[in-house]
């Protein structure tokens, strides 16, 4: 009699379980996901610009994309001056004090790609200015045609994101 009691309890609980583990364990992985750290890489699109000495222009900039890393897999469009507080701010993320490198593409073909590490970054009207610092390759002196700017990864791109 005993051990058919416990044969029942242990069918209770090996049932139970299958109710209650699943829980626990989608809780454990979206608390996994909250709590980590997402990454974003940043995209910076012009219709063109120039390069004045190691100031990096891009002209009419209307906003920055975002993608994150897997696996939250979020992506959208922030606004300059928002994505610009990432050098001013180091609440969140502090490009000043460990500034980001990116790639420079050039959409016309007419130059080849450089990278370049991003020390510090101003908005002008509509235009971004870069102070940059070339890594690898070269850059065009003066206007160049549209060309997108690759951001390595960094957290969290602030309170729209």
């Amino acid at each position: 009699m005993v051990a058919r009691q416990t044969s029942r309890i242990a069918m209770m609980l090996v049932g139970l379980s299958f109710l209650v583990l699943p829980a626990a364990s989608d809780r454990g992985s979206a608390s996994a996901q909250t709590s980590a750290h997402e990454s974003f890489f940043f995209v910076v699109n012009a219709p063109g610009g120039s390069l004045q000495g190691d100031v990096l222009v891009m002209r009419d900039v209307s906003g920055v994309i975002y993608v994150s890393n897997r696996p939250q897999r979020a992506a959208g469009l922030i606004d300059v001056q928002e994505f610009l507080t990432h050098w001013t701010d180091p609440s969140d993320t502090d490009f000043a004090a460990d500034p980001p490198n990116a790639a420079v593409s050039f959409l016309s073909g007419e130059f080849d790609d450089a990278v370049v590490e991003l020390r510090a970054a101003e908005r002008n009207g509509d235009d971004v200015h870069f102070m940059i610092q070339l890594i690898d390759g070269s850059l065009p002196t003066g206007d160049f045609g549209p060309a997108g700017l690759f951001i390595d990864p960094a957290w969290n791109p602030g309170p729209g994101g």
